[in-house]
């Protein structure tokens, strides 16, 4: 068993937090708005994702390379096009949504999900899971 410091209890952690930010390319248009978002338009969409749960038999919370794997279905696509939004607006606040649902269908245990999505250098959506994770919004 490790000791850091002071602690007491051994370094035997069961349940962690992890992150992972993220980057992508997308278009996308709202429907049933009067403004400059209702023609098609692109973003550079960056974010983070963060996961807390417990780790498995590997010592993951869950695979990095998943959630690679759901940032880049978005990746250098027209959102009004992918089935997640057929009938949502691809707003900031639904892509978040749409990320957090496609996490948790790929976690087997119970896990809380907090996802922050800048669409712009000073505009973001943050969705969770836990309110008390709301501290990662900062």
């Amino acid at each position: 068993m490790f000791y850091y410091g002071k602690i007491k209890e051994p370094l035997n952690i069961k349940y962690m937090i992890i992150s992972k930010d993220f980057h992508f390319e997308a278009a996308h248009h709202l429907r049933n708005y009067i403004g400059k978002c209702q023609f098609p338009h692109g973003h550079s969409y960056h974010g983070t994702v963060w996961v807390d749960g417990k780790r498995n038999e590997i010592g993951f919370v869950i695979d990095y390379g998943e959630i690679s794997e759901i940032i880049n279905y978005f990746d250098h696509k027209d959102l009004n096009e992918l089935p997640e939004f057929q009938e949502l607006n691809p707003t900031a606040e639904n892509i978040a949504y749409t990320i957090m649902i496609k996490l948790a269908n790929k976690l087997t245990d119970t896990h809380d999900i907090a996802v922050k999505i800048h669409e712009t250098a000073s505009s973001s959506a943050f969705k969770t899971t836990n309110p008390r994770l709301i501290f990662l919004a900062r």
